[in-house]
Order: C-alpha cells, then structure tokens, then sequence
C-alpha cells in the first residue's frame, strides 16, 4: 500500500486533508541537461489559500536568446542570484511533504533530477501530480493540453505567463478545478487521485512503472509544442 512522505496511507488520506505543493521552473532550455533560471511554488491545500515561493537561480552560464525570449530572464537578473543547489534545498523545506503539483510532470522532475544529481544531494520522497493528467482525466477533452490551452479553457487568469511563480499558480489552479468537479472531492481518497493522475517522483528513471512509455509520449509532446511556442514568441517579436 502506497505511503505519503510521512508515512501516512495514501488510501486512507482524503483529499482535503492533503497539503499539495504546485511547482513550476524556468530554465535555459528544453534538454534533461538545462539548467534552472527561476523556481516558483504554491504549498496549499484544495480550497485554502496558499504560501508562495519565488526565487531567481544563477544557472552558471549564459541563457540562450530563445529561451530568454519565452521567460523575459536575463543574464543581468540572475547575476548574484543564489545558485541551484540553496534555491533547491530551500525549495523542498518549503514543500516539506506536500504532494507535488506540475504542469508536465515528467519535464520538471527530470530537470530537478538532473540539478540534484548534479549538487549531490539527496532525492526528495514527494509524490507527484502531474496536472496534464489531471485535465485528461477530470476535464472535457481539449484540442491539446498546453498550459496555456487549459488555463484558457477553464477562464484561468494566467498572470505573467512563462514566469515560474505565475504557472505554478496555473498549475495549482487547474489542479483545484479538476479534482473539484467530483461532487464529494473532500471525501476522495489521496490514493485515487493518485492513480489517475500521478507522475514518476523526482529521481525516478524512465522507463519504470507501466505507464512509463505514454509519459515519455506525453513528454516529448509537450516539448514539441514547447520548441514551437519559442518560435511563435520569436516571430511575434521580429
């Protein structure tokens, strides 16, 4: 039987008694080997108000004109900022045992994988939520599930888009409006959301678990449609 963090039987937590940590990155690029710009965060519980988090990451080189394109961040702005390894430890103590909530999943938990392995440092147990999933399975369908195409299609104010605080808020907002439709949500089982709509945990391998191929699919999807945003954003700045 699957356990929280904290030790806690998934299926005998109920949602509304869940503490969830929505979590976005902005980096240097689209590759498992980028490096993070900027963390963002919400540690909230459904229905509740939330804590924040925010932090500008020196990446330890350049970023590259299209991804500074998409984001805004410069090389100037992350100058003296902390490096990857404070921003990412002061990230987990902020989640404590919160279950993760990300927008494509699988992208932001191999990028903090990468960054970890990197620094040395210990992987955290958190379960993730990835909220791809999460609209598939809670949401009408929708011509593709970019985040921008489901915070549109659920009248999701997207703040600042493509900057790391304003999309973790997407996130969690349509975590919230996904699992909330369910008339009895307080009473839904940790467990159940869970096996609907969970992601490998950070530090995972690909490639374990039986849905691991249609994450991988869904991956380079997103990513795919991530490349061809850059694009757009470049032209429409030409």
């Amino acid at each position: 039987m699957a356990r929280t963090p904290a030790g806690e039987r998934t299926d005998r937590k109920r949602l509304e008694d869940t503490v969830f940590c929505a979590v976005d990155l902005e980096t240097t690029g689209l590759s498992s080997l980028s490096r993070i710009v900027e963390v963002g965060a919400v540690r909230f519980r459904v229905g509740e108000e939330g804590e924040s988090f925010q932090r500008l990451v020196d990446p330890c080189c350049s970023i590259p004109y299209g991804a500074g394109r998409v984001h805004g961040i410069t090389d100037d702005m992350v100058a003296g900022a902390p490096r990857a390894p404070e921003v990412l430890a002061e990230l987990f103590a902020f989640a404590r045992d919160g279950v993760i909530v990300a927008h494509n999943a699988r992208y932001d938990t191999m990028i903090l994988s990468t960054e970890l392995e990197r620094a040395g440092m210990e992987m955290p147990p958190n379960d993730v939520v990835c909220t791809i999933k999460a609209a598939k399975h809670f949401l009408p369908r929708l011509p593709n599930y970019r985040l921008q195409t489901v915070t549109e299609a659920l009248s999701i104010d997207p703040g600042e888009a493509h900057r790391a605080l304003s999309d973790a808020e997407s996130a969690r907002s349509i975590f919230e409006k996904a699992v909330t439709r369910v008339p009895a949500w307080r009473e839904t089982p940790l467990s159940r959301v869970l096996e609907h709509c969970s992601s490998p945990r950070v530090g995972s391998g690909a490639g374990r678990g039986p849905e691991a191929p249609g994450e991988v699919d869904e991956a380079r999807l997103a990513i795919e449609e991530a490349r061809l945003a850059i694009e757009e954003a470049i032209d429409r700045g030409s």
